[in-house]
């Protein structure tokens, strides 16, 4: 070739580690092999050990985006074990995966096109990203930004999980995955509990110890969550329902689903969280209604009165008095009920005086603990969220923030719903039913505490959204074949034409 034929053909494909450099995962493996060869000669060889595989795993994550969504749905009830490795780690490890995990949807999305050609996100993301905007509308227009800042960047995060599990969970067979994962880590936290409460050792690490409070010499533990035991016993309880429902009316494995379901309510138990108990009472009930006049009621109420059962020896003393301190009325000595009471008359008397757009996301502590409202019963000095989720959300974000709020939960629930109806695989339809039943609890006990910014909440929301999407897509009709072109009969019995004759 002429040397100017050379300079206008194309350039010869690099080998070797140019090539390498060149592709995203190449240049990344470079680096991980460069950073540790960094480290180890630095003369600190235990952290280059530790930090080749940690890169590894990172990389990995980089090129498997379900990977990571798969691990923050794990990480959202097993939180404390993010948190232990939080403390090895310049930032949070829920965070740096969710950064790791948008990188690889972005990545994904660039190495194929088509992604753009995907359907319209669904109902639930787009309530859930109107709802986000609302949120920085409401503290935009709030008079307490600055104690409400870092709330709003929190709750922003946690709603990002919706949309990140509709772009990386897009089959049926993922979101069932990420179903089994939530009824796993369920049953993981409960172990905990049973742990702990049985030896008394604290295990898992807490933001906060003082959540961890002893009432009347009992503490409490929250198993493999880092909030408080009565967030951490709405998360089990939310589990337990995918194993009941998979131990009733699944045809896989029934007798281990059964043993999850009565590790989750032991567990239960031991927690001694009122309205987690309250929950799973009633959402029981509406479980048995289901069963009643059919052949399996018999079945599904030995399992009730078995698992029961088997929860009363386990029982605290300290549960019964909690909910005898419930009749006691104004004289009760179990100050938390003073408190709740409190909280919701603020949470109303801040909704009148602001209906459309609240006091702002994060602000409701620093009004509670203003000087206005420090006569009221059960007040503490600190600030404290209102321990109603729906109460919260209509005093920081107004009767607009509600709204949709609500609707993102309604949307989600009625489809998990209707796809637990629809579903004529036994094993789908017992799945999807223990999700919408789980979902169905924890909403109930959201009454009591202040879920509605927990990542759980919205993973909840989030598959149950996902799972009608991807049945839907499942059981779209296929477009009919074309009908074959008929030919006329008498045609066929016509002499050619002379002309016809091969």
């Amino acid at each position: 070739m002429t040397a100017p034929a050379a300079m206008f053909s194309a350039p010869a494909a690099p080998h070797g580690p140019a090539r390498a450099a060149r592709s995203g995962p190449g240049a990344a493996l470079l680096a991980l092999l460069g950073g540790g060869l960094a480290l180890a000669l630095s003369g600190r060889p235990l952290l280059a050990v530790a930090a080749v595989p940690a890169a590894l795993a990172g990389l990995w994550l980089l090129l498997n985006p379900f990977a990571g969504m798969t691990a923050l749905a794990a990480f959202s009830q097993l939180d404390g074990f993010a948190l232990m490795l939080s403390k090895a780690l310049p930032l949070s490890a829920f965070k740096l995966l969710t950064a790791v995990t948008l990188a690889a949807i972005v990545i994904e999305a660039a190495r194929h096109r088509t992604w753009a050609g995907r359907p319209r996100p669904s109902a639930v993301v787009t309530l859930s990203l109107c709802f986000a905007c609302w949120l920085v509308v409401s503290y935009l227009v709030s008079d307490y930004r600055a104690a409400g800042r870092n709330h709003l960047i929190g709750f922003l995060s946690t709603i990002l999980l919706v949309p990140m599990l509709a772009l990386t969970a897009t089959s049926h067979a993922r979101v069932r995955l990420l179903i089994l994962v939530v009824g796993v880590s369920g049953a993981i936290s409960a172990a905990l509990v049973i742990l702990e409460t049985l030896t008394g050792i604290r295990i898992i690490p807490h933001a906060d110890p003082a959540d961890i409070a002893a009432w009347r010499g009992q503490v409490r533990s929250a198993g493999a969550s880092a909030y408080n035991p009565t967030t951490a016993a709405h998360m089990v309880l939310a589990s337990s329902f995918v194993w009941i429902l998979l131990a009733i009316e699944g045809r896989q494995r029934r007798a281990l689903c059964a043993g999850l379901a009565a590790l989750c309510l032991v567990a239960l138990a031991m927690m001694a969280a009122r309205s987690a108990i309250l929950a799973l009472a009633v959402t029981g009930l509406v479980l048995l209604w289901r069963y009643r006049g059919r052949r399996i009621f018999p079945l599904v109420v030995a399992l009730g009165l078995s698992l029961s059962l088997a929860a009363l020896p386990f029982l605290p003393e300290t549960t019964t008095q909690r909910f005898a301190a419930v009749f006691q009325g104004a004289n009760t000595s179990d100050r938390t009920l003073l408190r709740r009471m409190s909280y919701n008359l603020i949470g109303v008397e801040q909704v009148i005086r602001h209906p459309v757009a609240g006091i702002g996301p994060g602000a409701y502590p620093t009004v509670y603990a203003g000087h206005e409202y420090r006569w009221y019963p059960g007040r503490e000095q600190g600030g404290r969220q209102l321990h109603n989720a729906y109460m919260e959300v209509a005093a920081e974000t107004g009767l607009v923030g509600l709204a949709l709020f609500l609707a993102v939960l309604l949307t989600a629930f009625t489809a998990v719903v209707r796809t637990a109806r629809a579903e004529r695989d036994p094993q789908r339809a017992a799945l999807a039913r223990g999700l919408a039943y789980g979902f169905g609890a924890f909403l109930l006990a959201s009454l009591f505490m202040p879920n509605e910014d927990t990542k759980y909440m919205w993973l909840l929301a989030a598959l149950s959204g996902q799972l009608a999407l991807t049945a839907g897509r499942e059981t779209m009709p296929r477009p009919a074949p074309a009908p074959a072109p008929q030919t006329d009969p008498r045609r066929l019995l016509a002499r050619p034409a002379p002309g016809d004759r091969t």
